[in-house]
């Protein structure tokens, strides 16, 4: 049987520039670990997690932003492959790719937008709208990167009968990301059988604006739909 890797099992590995940095444990059960950790100058970082004890995934990044991530089914190539992406970390592979942070930063400069939201004001609303409203509402949302068309705000625009998730990545951590979200504070339920059906509106619309006031959050109001902007 195989056996799982382990820090001491990278001793030989040549980081050129880079170092290893601690490595720690990501969750108290074993099921994620990080095995090796590498960091370069300029901030180009290399990772090895393993999970499951036999699925391997290294992954090279800067800041919150993945270059390239390879996965393995035990551990017989991950030497070697850990040997290689960090030879091109060292040759200067990455040295030209831009982090999501970088390409924001260049479309907010070129468009000469203003933010209105920072992750504080973002953190609050994600807060509002899971915790303190009766239902998490339904929303579309357009990041700097996205060139949505024409019929793109039509996907919600009747009152939805479906709740919002929140938990996409960009809502998350990648908010700086986010130029705008359309957030439609009511829900359509289908009440009675086939013959004799009848659709209630439940309606958290006043009490979402009271607490977007509170948390002195700004927002506009269009329609059925409340749409606070990270930029414009």
């Amino acid at each position: 049987m195989e056996n799982n890797l382990c820090f001491d099992d990278f001793s030989d590995i040549d980081l050129g520039n880079g170092k290893f940095v601690e490595n720690k444990q990501l969750d108290k059960n074993n099921f994620f670990n990080i095995i090796m950790s590498a960091i370069w100058p300029g901030g180009v970082s290399l990772e090895l997690l393993m999970f499951n004890s036999k699925y391997y995934r290294i992954s090279v990044y800067k800041d919150d932003t993945i270059f390239e991530s390879f996965q393995f089914k035990g551990a017989a190539s991950v030497l070697s492959y850990v040997q290689k992406l960090a030879k091109n970390i060292n040759d200067g592979q990455y040295n030209r790719k831009k982090t999501d942070k970088e390409k924001a930063r260049k479309i907010i400069e070129d468009k000469y937008l203003t933010s209105y939201m920072n992750n504080t004001k973002w953190n609050v609303l994600l807060d509002i709208v899971n915790n303190r409203l009766s239902f998490p509402p339904a929303f579309i949302y357009k990041t700097l990167f996205d060139m949505p068309d024409s019929n793109f705000l039509k996907t919600i625009s009747k009152i939805p009968s479906y709740f919002g998730d929140y938990s996409y990545e960009g809502l998350e951590y990648k908010h700086y990301l986010i130029e705008w979200i359309r957030i439609t504070p009511k829900y359509a339920v289908n009440k009675g059988g086939r013959l004799a059906s009848k659709i209630e509106i439940q309606d958290e619309s006043e009490e979402f604006k009271r607490e977007l006031k509170k948390e002195h959050i700004p927002y506009e109001v269009d329609g059925n739909d409340v749409i606070i902007y990270g930029y414009r």
